[in-house]
């Protein structure tokens, strides 16, 4: 084994480290920069045997959040460098003491507990330093995350900013009001936005990247909340790219959970399941933090994987769903876990998730430190109900949602809920109910239109009885009435629409396609009398030209060349930002081409299959081999969108580039790779006159390939 080599090690450098690492976690709040220096530190401490740096070093290590280090490995080594030191101390020493709350903490989050962290706290109070109790109350505050423990938190952020004066230090005070923003907003508070804005007053005096990445995740929430999704999507790249630039190990899962509200309220959750399958096995996510398991139950429920959704759910209930621990996500998870239940008919577990959401009632659904939002825990509540079939508590917890959410102003979540509301009415059945439903489903109809958002269609178990009825369909103005039972609801006008009212004009009859398309077959031949004409003429012309137009669209292939970055019995993979054209258009249908042409050769491999999502950790590993210019051009560029000048894309890689000077440019989490799985792969080679050799082989059910020859 070859002989360790030891290094002379000066008590000035070993000071400037510390020092060093000190600044860059609390004045910079670069938590990467400032472990580099702390591994450095206690490095260069061990081996000079100098047990207070070491100690210091190991404090710094942990950082100015709780379980920064996420990883297994990470974890265990932080535990194991705290209690090597805290043998090595003065049992009652100030340094001791903060190593034993360091631990507390540590270990206590771990468990979703937080009885030894407040047992330290009140020890460290007793001492009246200053800089020790701005440090145990960060960590005390970051264990009592469960929404049972709002007001202990805002306490302990009041105290926090209050010892920041003493300490002197930026960090303790930006940290004091980053607590008392996001409490604010998780306590529901109006007055949450004014906290917000004095942060950003002093984030702008001078930035403080692990605050400023916080305080830019809020900024996404308060954009989905207002249903600004495109913004909100390019806000949560900001986000990402802020939160990677601080070395948070958040950065990736806080974007993907706030694309997962996004594409929730936009009814395009399944497109995420490639990437909720991924997450829910990734190693840096929270130990306590269950939100992507949920969101997993929900997507695959809505996608029809009815035993992937059921499998997602058990493995959140356990023997008892009470035993999921109270983290910051906690609310949103049970969100999840709810609405999982409805799909899937889990009353016993809608019922259990009833009883323990019931004490949060008026509290909103807030995930982790403001990073996004589902709206009032009374609609969960009310979705609960209507999974039992309790009609009168899903119509009062849904009302209640109705007025929360109006008071956050969330507004996708308003609409949802006065569709769940609707579908309340209808299932008491009572009177007046008939016209509640109808009044609730026109109103949010309007205000989902008045907002640009879509109606989130939630499909899951009838809500009223299956009794036959006839449907039946009315012009109102450019809007189209349908009326189902003692239900009605507005419908903006579209091709399917008048599909619909031509087939509900003509029932029991076959209507032929190019009629159905038309719109024609709502006139009855000979008959124009006993049948409402369902077009006019100039309707149907209008509609057959728009017909032909969409056509043209989908028909229209659309073609780029790529790289080819390796392939194997998998399939053949290429990278690419999942935000551009290729990605979106892949993530919306999977079936894609790929060609390879040799014309020296004459030869050709034309590949047909499915594209499926690349594994976070060959992303990861294929992200750093890549030159650094392209890994921040992968930052800098929102790849296919529009943008205003090719000076506004210069500008904007000199700033990525110098928020990354000297850090790691980690990979962007909407960039990564797609796996074509061949189904068809044909071999083409030039013959003379045009007789080409054509071979193509199969993929069989059984996974063989079959071998075909075609003609040129």
């Amino acid at each position: 084994m070859p002989a360790r080599r030891l290094e002379l090690v000066r008590p000035g450098d070993l000071r400037a480290l510390l020092a060093e690492g000190t600044r860059a976690q609390h004045e910079d709040g670069d938590l990467e920069a400032g472990r580099q220096c702390f591994e450095r530190a206690y490095r260069l401490a061990e081996q000079a045997g100098d047990t207070e740096s070491m100690a210091l070093a190991a404090l710094g290590l942990a950082g100015l959040w709780v379980r920064e280090g996420r990883t297994v490995t990470s974890s265990v080594l932080l535990e194991a460098r705290l209690q090597h030191v805290l043998a090595l101390l003065d049992p009652g020493s100030a340094l001791a003491l903060r190593v034993r709350t360091r631990l507390a903490g540590e270990a206590d989050y771990s468990r979703g507990t937080h009885a030894d962290i407040m047992a330290a706290l009140t020890e460290v109070r007793a001492t009246g330093d200053p800089e020790l109790l701005a440090e145990a109350l960060r960590i005390a505050h970051h264990c009592l995350l469960g929404p049972e423990h709002v007001a202990s938190r805002r306490q302990l952020a009041v105290e926090l900013t209050k010892a920041a004066f003493r300490t002197d230090r930026r960090s303790d005070l930006l940290m004091g009001l980053l607590w008392q923003t996001a409490d604010a907003y998780c306590a529901g508070d109006p007055h949450a936005g004014r906290l917000l804005g004095e942060l950003k007053d002093h984030l702008g005096q001078r930035d403080h990247l692990a605050v400023g990445f916080v305080a830019s995740a809020i900024d996404v929430m308060l954009a989905i909340r207002a249903g600004r999704f495109d913004e909100a999507e390019a806000l949560a790249a900001v986000c990402a790219s802020r939160g990677a630039a601080a070395g948070d190990a958040d950065h990736a899962w806080w974007s993907g959970a706030q694309l997962v509200t996004i594409r929730w309220y936009q009814g395009r959750l399944t497109e995420l399941l490639p990437m909720l399958h991924d997450r829910v096995h990734s190693p840096v996510l929270s130990a306590v933090d269950n939100s992507a398991v949920a969101a997993l139950a929900v997507a695959a429920a809505l996608s029809g994987d009815r035993p992937g959704a059921a499998s997602a759910l058990a493995a959140l209930c356990g023997s008892d769903l009470a035993a999921l621990p109270r983290s910051s996500a906690w609310l949103v998870t049970m969100h999840g876990i709810v609405e999982a239940a409805y799909l899937l008919e889990a009353a016993d577990v809608a019922l259990r998730a009833y009883e323990l959401l019931h004490p949060h009632a008026n509290l909103p659904m807030i995930g982790s430190l403001g990073v996004t939002c589902f709206g009032s825990t009374r609609h969960a509540l009310g979705v609960a109900a209507l999974t039992t079939r309790q009609a009168d508590l899903a119509v009062e917890h849904l009302t209640a949602a109705v007025q929360q959410n109006l008071a956050l102003a969330h507004w996708p979540a308003l609409v949802a809920s006065r569709q769940r509301l609707a579908q309340a009415h209808a299932l008491r059945g009572g009177p007046g109910d008939a016209d509640a439903a109808r009044r609730e489903l026109d109103a949010a109809t309007a205000e989902a239109a008045s907002a640009g958002l879509p109606a989130p269609e939630y499909p899951g178990q009838p809500v009223a009885s299956p009794a036959p009825a006839v449907a039946e369909i009315q012009r109102v103005g450019r809007k189209w009435r349908v009326t189902l039972h003692s239900r009605g609801v507005l419908v903006e006008d579209s091709i399917g629409m008048v599909h619909l009212a031509v087939l509900l004009a003509n029932p029991r009859q076959e209507i032929q396609a190019a009629d159905l398309v038309a719109g024609v077959a709502g006139l009855t031949p000979g008959d124009a009398g006993a049948a409402q004409q369902v077009l006019d003429h100039e309707a149907i012309a209008e509609y057959r030209n728009r017909l032909k137009s969409l056509d043209i669209e989908i028909d229209q292939p659309d073609a780029r060349i790529v790289l080819l970055k390796g392939f194997d019995e998998r399939g053949f993979t290429f990278f690419t930002n999942y935000h551009s054209s290729k990605g979106q258009q892949l993530l919306e249908n999977p079936r894609a081409c790929l060609v390879f042409f040799w014309k020296e050769l004459e030869r050709q491999i034309r590949i047909s299959g499915l594209s499926v999502g690349v594994s976070d950790k060959e992303n990861d590993e294929y992200f750093k081999s890549r030159p650094e210019g392209s890994r921040l051009g992968a930052w800098a560029s929102p790849q296919s969108e529009v943008i205003g000048s090719r000076e506004w894309l210069e500008q904007n890689e000199k700033e990525i580039r110098e928020q990354f000077r000297g850090k790691e440019i980690g990979r962007p989490p909407y960039w990564g790779g797609f796996r074509i799985k061949p189904t068809h792969i044909e071999f083409w080679q030039g013959r003379p006159n045009r007789l080409h050799d054509r071979i193509r082989y199969d993929l069989e059910k059984n996974g063989s390939w079959k071998m075909k020859r075609l003609a040129p």
